[in-house]
């Protein structure tokens, strides 16, 4: 009998904001999950200790097991608590306010911080490997350190490109606030090797960070609401926007060497952008801001595109979030294939890191290093039948609401749907990353209008510029979307202009004043449960499509357990919730959040 190949396991982690753990499995990602999700906290920063759990446990894995954990991030840190982190923050914000007003002290502090650098990086690595030694059980010298960049690169170029496709040549843009000491980079990929292009460009000159800066200017929440302030950028009046704009640009420029350079340091955007901007109307520096990234990334990368020749291309980093600016990208006549990644920030360098710790083994162990790419983003947690019985119980749901077990949950669901109402779904297992792609989503008609304050007032508590997204069937993206490049949007990471048809039927999940949507397009094959629904919906109104938003209450991480689906049912104006194929219903009555 053939002796058994012993089975590889990498475990990648983010300690980034909204830290997270992805665990690939003889070159297969077979989970990832983001800390928030597990623990409730939006967005947590630091160790992803109950993510890691997660993931060892439902591979039946102790520490010992893992032949690589790799760390996104040359020089981590480990947040003590959020707490500890808002003083620390507070502090390096007080000190970039003194420097913006008093310069020259920026030149005595810079000697001092190029000396403490190396001792407070040593310091960082040895506390992730005491911590990682302590609580996995795993020797030092499988604990690796990847990139920033890099690992930001290698989640979309292995985790989302084909064999066949990874044969051709490709550009690989990264471009987010800062990590490792640079904020953007340029890397060609051919024949399995990754080269640089061009100038990185430093932290301290980080234009993704003015982004940043407006979002807290306009008084949203940073690295967090800058989607806000996307939202809202299509309002502005087109003669304030270009005063606000005329005085944006003279912040960051882009340079013939590939890199930006900034009239001052990055960690003083916002007291340049407060001290030039004020009484500036808060839609003038939304749509100003918008403009200027636009005009800067487009620039950039069609420099790169015109003098390598190479017309496809990947993008990864926090940047790639905005869905608006990546419209424009996949529409340059100089790309013919595009790759953005999903859920684009620090959370998805998880995944890189597993893919960049796997080559290792690959290559230690003499074997050929071929990937599989991601199957989908279905990659966490999972509850059976059992443990949604015990929510119930546990609950009292069974008592207070009305419960039953429907035998076709598809077809109740788009009929419901079809007669108006407001559904949220909890089935199978969860999707990583920041977007709702049918297994916890709140899902709607999205022809009716009236359904968005619905939404909002209700259940999303959402500010009322910001638009809902669409999910559509693959068979029908011609009749909604203007998409003359057949581009894939599985993931709800490229925007699109809608046709006239569009326009009327997807009305409630498309942005309400420039009528661009942020589709989730989907086949029967991906994802069949879901493609049934709105096939169903389909059947019903003839419309190929629903309204899709993430299933959260207003500030709090997507749901992820039966028990976090029923505390925002019972803390919401949702009237119904299928929790995988039991339909929980109440009735309403003058409820008041």
């Amino acid at each position: 009998m053939a002796k058994k190949l012993k089975e590889n396991y990498i475990l990648g982690l983010s300690l980034s904001h909204c830290a997270s753990a992805c665990l690939i499995k003889n070159g297969k990602v077979v989970g990832a999950v983001s800390e928030e999700r597990l623990n409730r906290k939006k967005n947590c920063l630091g160790y992803p200790k109950s993510a890691i759990t997660f993931l060892l446990k439902e591979n039946n894995l102790l520490g010992q097991d893992l032949d690589y954990v790799v760390i996104h991030g040359l020089s981590p840190q480990l947040a003590d608590s959020d707490q500890g982190y808002q003083s620390i923050y507070s502090f390096y914000d007080k000190l970039a306010e003194i420097f913006y007003y008093l310069p020259f002290l920026r030149k005595i502090y810079q000697p001092l911080y190029g000396f403490l650098r190396p001792i407070y990086t040593k310091h960082g690595r040895q506390a992730v490997v005491s911590l990682l030694k302590s609580d996995l059980g795993i020797a030092e010298n499988k604990i690796l350190f990847a990139d920033h960049h890099l690992c930001h690169a290698y989640a979309p170029l292995f985790g989302l490109l084909s064999k066949e496709q990874r044969e051709k040549k490709w550009l690989i843009f990264t471009n987010d606030g800062m990590g490792d000491d640079y904020c953007t980079a340029i890397n060609i990929f051919d024949q399995g090797e990754i080269t640089s292009f061009g100038k990185k460009t430093n932290n301290d000159n980080s234009f993704s960070l003015i982004y940043t800066a407006v979002t807290r200017f306009l008084g949203m929440k940073t690295l967090e609401h800058e989607y806000k302030v996307m939202g809202l950028a299509p309002y502005a009046d087109k003669i304030g926007q270009k005063k606000s704009y005329e005085i944006l640009r003279q912040l960051v420029s882009l340079k013939d060497d590939y890199s930006f350079s900034s009239k001052v340091e990055a960690p003083s955007f916002f007291f340049w952008v407060k001290h030039h901007l004020e009484g500036h109307r808060f839609d003038w520096v939304a749509g100003a801001s918008q403009q200027l990234l636009d005009e800067l990334l487009l620039t950039w990368i069609k420099r790169a595109i015109k003098e390598t020749g190479i017309n496809k291309a990947i993008f990864a980093g926090g940047i790639f979030m905005n869905v608006k600016a990546n419209m424009l990208i996949s529409q340059l006549s100089g790309l013919k294939e595009v790759c953005f990644m999903p859920s684009a920030t620090d959370e998805s360098t998880a995944i890189g890191a597993a893919y960049f710790g796997y080559q290792k083994l690959c290559h230690e162990k003499k074997q050929l290093f071929n990937p599989l790419p991601l199957p989908n983003l279905y990659l966490g947690c999972q509850f059976s039948e059992s443990e949604i019985e015990t929510a119930l119980e546990k609950g009292g749901i069974k008592k207070k609401y009305q419960v039953e077990k429907i035998t076709r949950p598809e077809k109740k669901i788009a009929k419901l749907l079809a007669q108006g109402k407001i559904i949220a779904r909890f089935c199978g297992p969860m999707e990583f990353g920041a977007r709702a792609l049918g297994n916890r989503s709140i899902l709607a008609s999205p022809k009716d209008p009236s359904t968005i304050r619905i939404i909002n007032e209700q259940i999303k508590g959402r500010d009322f510029w910001m638009p809902f997204a669409p999910v559509i069937l693959e068979e029908r993206q011609k009749d909604y979307l203007v998409n003359p490049k057949k581009l894939k949007a599985p993931f709800m990471i490229l925007a699109f202009p809608t046709t006239e048809k569009g326009k009327k039927d997807l009305m409630a999940a498309i942005h309400p004043y420039d009528f661009t949507c942020r589709p989730q397009i989907i086949n029967k094959d991906d994802t069949p449960s879901y493609y049934q629904i709105v096939k169903e919906f389909e059947k019903l109104t003839g419309i190929g499509a629903l309204l899709n938003t993430s299933f959260n209450l207003h500030g709090e991480p997507i749901v992820c357990s039966p028990e976090d689906a029923l505390y925002t049912f019972e803390n919401s104006g949702l009237e119904y919730l299928f929790l995988e194929d039991y339909l929980i219903s109440k009735k309403i009555t003058g409820f008041v959040r």
